[in-house]
C-alpha cells in the first residue's frame, strides 16, 4: 500500500480501530514518497465534473448505470463493477524485501515488459516479498511476491502492481466491502475497489494472482493498464 492510501486511512478511520501498521525489513528500497491527496469539496465543480464526463461518454457510446453503490460500465468485451470501499483499516505484516530488475525477471514474466502505462509514468523501483515457509523460523525464504512501483513526476499519480504465483499477493491493508460485484474484460473476472482516488484491482489471469493499486488516474487509464496485462496472456 503507498503512503497515501496510508494517509488516507488513518485520517478517515479512528486510529485505536486498526492494526497494527506495517514493519518491513526492507534492503535497498527507499522508503515511498509521501503524496498529497486532492480533494474536490465544492459541489458546483463536482456537478460540472460529472456533468462533463457524462456528455463525453455519451458521445462515445459507453453507458453508465448506479446501482447498488456500485458503478456499472458495459462496452462489448468490458463489463465494469466499480465498488466503493467504506471502510479500511491497517494491518500488520510479518516479510522481508529485496529488490529486484526487470531485466531478471523469469521468462514466464515477459509480459511486464509490454504493460500499458500511463503517459508519463515510469519504473520507481521493484522488489521481491518474501515470507516464512516455516512458522517457527527466523528465515525469510519463501518467494511470496513480486512488486512494481511506477509513478508519474512528482509522483502523486502513481500504480503499484503486484502478483504471485503462490496465492493472493500479501497486503498491509484489510478492505472491509459488503459488495463485491465482479468485472469483465474478455473472459477475466475482475473485483475492483475505489477508496476516493485510489483504484485497487484484484485478479488472476493464466495462474499468476494479480493485486493492483492505482492513485490519480483516470478509470480508462486503469482499463488499458488492466487490458495489456490479460490480453497479453
Amino acid at each position: 500500500m503507498s503512503n497515501d492510501l496510508k494517509k488516507q486511512i488513518e485520517k478517515e478511520f479512528d486510529r485505536e480501530k486498526n492494526y497494527n501498521i506495517i514493519l518491513y525489513k526492507v534492503e535497498g528500497v527507499s522508503t515511498m514518497r509521501k503524496l498529497k491527496v486532492r480533494y474536490i469539496v465544492a459541489s458546483m465543480c463536482v456537478l460540472a465534473v460529472v456533468l462533463a464526463c457524462f456528455v463525453k461518454l455519451k458521445d462515445i457510446g459507453i453507458n453508465y448505470i448506479a446501482k447498488n453503490n456500485s458503478t456499472v460500465e458495459q462496452t462489448e468485451n468490458i463489463e465494469l463493477n466499480i465498488n466503493k470501499i467504506k471502510v479500511m483499516s491497517q494491518a500488520s505484516l510479518d516479510a522481508d524485501i529485496k529488490t529486484i530488475e526487470i531485466k531478471n525477471l523469469p521468462e514466464r514474466f515477459e509480459f511486464m515488459n509490454n504493460i500499458k502505462l500511463p503517459s508519463g509514468f515510469k519504473l520507481d523501483y521493484s522488489y521481491n516479498v518474501y515470507t516464512r515457509s516455516n512458522i517457527n523460523s527466523d528465515e525469510y525464504d519463501m518467494l511470496h511476491d513480486y512488486v512494481f512501483y511506477y509513478q508519474k513526476d512528482d509522483g502523486e499519480k502513481n500504480i503499484n502492481l503486484t502478483f504471485s504465483e503462490i496465492e493472493e499477493p500479501i497486503r498491509d491493508y484489510y478492505i472491509e466491502n459488503t459488495i463485491s460485484k465482479k468485472s469483465k474484460i474478455g473472459d477475466i473476472e475482475l473485483l475492483i475497489s475505489q477508496f476516493n482516488t485510489t483504484y485497487i484491482v484484484t485478479f488472476n489471469n493464466n495462474g499468476i494472482n494479480f493485486d493492483i493499486e492505482t492513485n490519480n488516474i483516470s478509470e480508462n487509464e486503469l482499463v488499458e493498464l488492466l487490458e495489456s496485462i490479460i490480453v497479453q496472456k
